[in-house]
């Protein structure tokens, strides 16, 4: 865009100096009047920068827009309920225990984990690093010992 902005400038005054070469109008050019015309052009191009940056501003909110009505339409999970109930003493140790754990993103999609069978012992660290190809391995969870 700036080099547009330059070019648009340089236009006008090469289109100035030219024509004051021209015997038709050689009295109706000015020096105020090359002086106004290289004003109006810089001002032009401000005016051009500020439509664009509506623009794009105006975008980004609109797309703010697209995204809470996104939202505001997503399925509630549902009320979370368990039969268990633990004691007063839990957590007693640090332990932890799945078995044939499977889950998936949304019901309508394969398993993304199936059949999970792992144990975790009191003060055993674990690194979980998810694969993702094409990409540099940035985010882990590590699941703290007491």
């Amino acid at each position: 865009m700036a080099g547009t902005a330059g070019s648009l400038v340089f236009l006008t005054a090469l289109f100035c100096v030219v024509s004051s070469r021209i015997p038709y109008l050689d009295n109706h050019i000015n020096a105020s009047l090359v002086g106004l015309a290289i004003t109006l052009s810089f001002e032009i191009t401000n005016v051009a920068f500020g439509l664009v940056w509506c623009m794009s501003n105006l975008e980004t909110n609109i797309v703010s827009v697209e995204r809470i009505k996104e939202y505001s339409e997503v399925e509630r999970e549902a009320e979370w309920s368990s039969n268990f109930k633990p004691g007063r003493d839990w957590p007693s140790g640090g332990f932890l225990k799945f078995l044939n754990f499977a889950t998936r993103y949304r019901p309508e999609l394969d398993l993304v984990i199936k059949d999970l069978s792992i144990e975790i012992g009191s003060e055993e660290k674990v690194g979980i690093v998810p694969y993702r190809s094409g990409q540099i391995l940035t985010n882990s969870l590590t699941v703290p010992h007491d």
